[in-house]
């Protein structure tokens, strides 16, 4: 996922990683879920991997 490709979103442009379509698709249909943007999921997405690997750092022997 090195690409960068941006979407149009209720008028807004978000950037959003080159995802597959079934990814994409995951997306939309877990936003409705939550009833948030799209954008907002994979900024939460996002948080929770980075607050994981933050987590497993601090355990992990050195």
């Amino acid at each position: 996922m090195t690409n960068i490709v941006a979407k149009e979103e209720q008028g807004n442009l978000i950037v959003l990683p080159d995802l597959s379509a079934q990814a994409y698709e995951w997306l939309c249909k877990k936003s409705v879920e939550e009833r948030i943007s799209v954008s907002a999921l994979i900024e939460r997405l996002i948080l929770v991997k980075l607050v994981r690997h933050k987590l497993l750092k601090n355990v992990s022997p050195k």
